[in-house]
């Protein structure tokens, strides 16, 4: 059974925002796509285990140690296929709640989300704690299936968005 459910993502959320009275100092800032919040730091602590249990539940390209990220769109099912939400709202929240505890990045920098398909950013899950990321063994062999990848996706005249990313923003072109 799925923990990922739309009325939970909604009540965390609502939770970790900042109560009228209360000093916002401190905030954790999360940018979403459309909208930007500040969190009550002691309250996303709080669920920041129940938060990453609900990432994991996104198909596994989202996971940094698996697929490397993927497209806020396909954020709407779970990684067995169903449905959890039909609404970006609920989606943002998620990332934004991943964000706040530290284990959500998008992929590419907000300049370039209009090259991507649908003008939406990409994400990554960082599913592993900072002292369990990657080895130089792990850069290698990424760096092996990324270019792997990229030979294959010529091959099928397909380009992604961080090849497109690589080849225009970054070699200014």
């Amino acid at each position: 059974m799925s923990n990922l459910e739309s009325e939970r993502v909604t009540e965390i959320f609502t939770d970790c925002l900042f109560r009228e009275g209360e000093d916002t100092t401190d905030h954790v800032k999360a940018e979403g796509i459309l909208h930007n919040v500040g969190f009550h730091p002691g309250r996303l602590e709080e669920y920041e285990d129940e938060i990453l249990e609900m990432l994991l539940e996104l198909p596994e390209e989202f996971q940094a140690s698996v697929g490397g990220g993927m497209s806020f769109l396909n954020a709407c099912v779970d990684k067995d296929g169903r449905h959890w939400t039909g609404l970006h709202r609920d989606m943002e929240m998620l990332f934004q709640l991943g964000t706040g505890i530290g284990r959500v990045k998008p992929c590419l920098p907000r300049e370039v989300w209009d090259a991507l398909p649908g003008g939406m950013p990409y994400y990554i899950v960082l599913d592993r704690k900072p002292q369990e990321m990657l080895t130089s063994e792990d850069v290698d062999e990424g760096a092996r299936r990324f270019r792997a990848t990229r030979e294959h996706d010529a091959d099928q005249e397909r380009t992604y968005p961080f090849y497109f990313y690589e080849t225009v923003f970054a070699e200014g072109k």
